[in-house]
């Protein structure tokens, strides 16, 4: 983990734009054949760290990772046709992960009819078909990632008081995130009100200004609860920029820029979802796949954990 943010800086120094304006990362050579890699997207550095740890378990097994993305998350045609593309190749096994599961229906089949075994990662909900066999979901739990984050605003703000919520785009990990958090509030601290709850759409840009939307309207809000890292950081810089101090701001994902804002005493917390195992993992399984293995649970938690000033300095090294 020690060498993770160096790596990071070498990976988004090879990001390219090719063919259909797919996004390819460095590839690496391997006698035993390809496993496709197929994120939603480049743009976020979630998916930046998840390869950080699927590139090298996949070198370190003898497979060469062909890692593609459409151009953005929601060119869903676009991730269908590099999937396919994979399919033609004839590549070992398929690791991918999408925000519209249905799109990909068809390819899977497509997939599993050509034998090529199949990994949804960074998500535990089952493609939304009968008809499609998966070997595995690889993701940590979106709803206890929700719990564990009530759970610490409400120790930070004294398990009382107004607070506010950046919701994400619609969509499994979204939905768990916020009902998980919203759940766990109502269940184990009604002294809190959540008085807005409001879409940032993932973007720091987007927390940026809703943050200071919400806070114009609420002005006794005591803390943020974002879906995503991205949001909370625009949140924690809008309340900064604004001269607000002891706002809490708690994000989901792990992301290394989140890691830096909270060193320097911006951003609160962050839940992390270990993004650099659920990569490591979802290769493994990709090779359990091409090996025959046999698994008792195709769903695949990789544990998340809470960042904040206390324990940062172990992820900055």
């Amino acid at each position: 983990r020690n060498m993770k943010r160096r790596i990071f800086a070498v990976l988004m120094a090879t990001v390219m734009t090719v063919g259909m304006s797919a996004t390819v990362w460095a590839d690496s050579a391997g006698d035993n054949g390809e496993i496709a890699f197929i994120p939603p997207d480049m743009t976020s550095p979630y998916y930046a760290m998840i390869i950080e740890g699927a590139e090298p378990t996949a070198e370190a097994a003898g497979y060469k990772l062909n890692v593609q993305s459409p151009s953005t998350s929601t060119s869903y045609d676009e991730q269908v046709q590099i999937l396919e593309n994979m399919i033609s190749k004839g590549v070992k096994a398929i690791c991918i992960c999408t925000h519209d599961a249905s799109s990909i229906l068809n390819a899977v089949e497509k997939a599993n009819e050509a034998g090529i075994p199949v990994i949804v990662f960074n998500t535990l909900e089952d493609l939304p078909s009968e008809d499609v066999d998966v070997y595995a979901y690889v993701g940590y739990d979106p709803w206890e990632g929700g719990v564990m984050s009530a759970d610490y605003i409400a120790d930070k703000i004294g398990d009382s008081g107004d607070i506010a919520v950046l919701e994400g785009l619609e969509g499994f990990n979204n939905t768990e995130r916020i009902e998980g958090f919203v759940d766990q509030i109502e269940k184990k601290h009604p002294d809190i009100k959540i008085v807005a709850s409001q879409a940032a759409d993932w973007e720091r840009e987007k927390g940026y200004s809703v943050a200071q939307n919400i806070m114009q309207a609420n002005p006794d809000v005591k803390a943020f609860f974002a879906a995503s890292d991205e949001m909370a950081i625009g949140a924690a810089q809008a309340m900064k920029d604004d001269g607000v101090d002891g706002i809490v701001t708690i994000g989901i994902d792990g992301n290394s820029a989140t890691m830096d804002s909270i060193d320097e005493g911006v951003t609160t917390a962050s839940l992390d979802t270990d993004p650099y195992n659920i990569g490591v993992t979802a290769v493994e399984k990709a090779i359990d796949a091409i090996d025959g293995k046999e698994i008792d649970d195709n769903k695949v938690i990789v544990p998340c954990f809470i960042v904040d000033k206390d324990n940062v300095a172990d992820y900055l090294k």
